[in-house]
């Protein structure tokens, strides 16, 4: 997911060019697939923001959740018959060895699957949405939605925290106690949900695969923290009413050490994870993670021209570039590449990958 393998761009010297201030990616409109969901990531966590109105989904991924577990590739018949697979290349008769080195080079495994924790959803039943934005800022990857609905306005504000290691979201309203939403969450892998006062746990377990136990644990915490209003829970939703504005935090690990271990706490870690940031204010938080994300972002800026499109949907834009004419839209592209790259992979972390 976010951590796409869009490392064919590697900077090692640039040459600083006056800034670009196109730095957002737009629509005007909810993502109606996956591939339309702004992504958001820290390296360990990734999120897709669907932005809907009536039912926001949040699509997460732990970096360290896969399939199966620690395995061996190799197969011990290949050196027995190297030499015959060499006398069969020599003689020229290729076919005939690439079927033995198929059969006694290879196993029947290919990898193991990078797997999702699943999706967390947040009902608000708002069917009359209007003056609708959904927007990426890519240089402090933050996303943001706003609408109105009845005569209120709402705001979602997320971020994948560089600092922190967790994902942040803060909603708010035009109106006092005015925030209510129901939560819950669905995923794929096996395991189980438990829901608390204010907080939603996944304990899952990623699958078998290629003959390989599925031995990776993961543990997701999604905490609510609302100001003013109410709680409730049954054994499947969790429901915020009439509050000013709720943060939500996305804690999540795994027990994946490295290649090879597997003997990681994820509870203890998920859980320190939140014991860090639950002292700490929103704009502190977010302040912390734009710092982190713009030292890396402002090493490269470049500008092609302001072509005064940026007031037109990212996706409308895109479709009529070629008759726009439009360079600075590059200069966008450009940076929502760089943005991916830092979201994606960072040092201590896992390297990207195409899932």
């Amino acid at each position: 997911m976010i951590k796409s393998l869009i490392s064919l761009l590697a900077f090692t010297v640039v040459a600083q060019v006056a800034a670009a201030d196109d730095m957002e990616l737009w629509y005007d409109r909810p993502a109606s697939v996956w591939t339309e969901a702004l992504p958001l990531g820290n390296s360990h966590l990734g999120a897709m923001v669907y932005g809907g109105t009536a039912t926001e989904e949040i699509q997460l991924n732990d970096e360290t959740l896969w399939g199966g577990g620690p395995y061996k590739n190799d197969n011990p018949e290949a050196l027995s018959h190297l030499n015959e697979v060499r006398e069969l290349i020599f003689a020229g008769r290729r076919n005939e060895a690439q079927d033995l080195a198929g059969r006694t080079f290879c196993t029947r495994r290919n990898g193991m699957p990078y797997q999702t924790i699943g999706s967390l959803y947040l009902d608000f039943g708002h069917g009359n949405a209007t003056d609708y934005r959904r927007s990426l800022d890519i240089s402090q990857a933050v996303s943001t939605v706003t609408y109105n609905n009845d005569g209120i306005g709402y705001r979602r504000e997320t971020f994948a925290s560089l600092a922190d290691d967790v994902i942040v979201m803060k909603i708010t309203a035009s109106e006092p106690a005015a925030v209510t939403f129901t939560a819950r969450v669905t995923t794929p892998m096996r395991g189980h949900v438990s829901i608390g006062d204010n907080r939603i746990v996944m304990n899952l377990n990623g699958s078998d695969h290629e003959g390989v136990e599925g031995v990776i644990n993961d543990i997701t915490i999604i905490d609510f923290k609302p100001v003013s209003g109410s709680i409730e829970h049954t054994d499947s939703t969790l429901t915020v009413a009439g509050a000013d504005e709720v943060v939500i935090y996305v804690s999540s690990a795994t027990n994946f050490i490295d290649y090879k271990s597997v003997g990681g706490n994820p509870q203890a870690k998920a859980e320190n994870t939140l014991t860090k940031v639950s002292g700490k204010d929103y704009a502190d938080l977010k302040s912390a993670h734009v710092n982190a994300y713009r030292r890396q972002f402002d090493r490269v800026s470049l500008s092609l021209g302001s072509g005064g499109r940026d007031t037109i949907p990212t996706d409308v834009r895109i479709s009529s570039f070629n008759a726009a004419d439009e360079p600075a839209i590059i200069a966008l592209l450009l940076h929502n590449i760089i943005n991916k790259i830092i979201s994606s992979s960072q040092p201590g972390g896992q390297p990207a990958n195409l899932q």
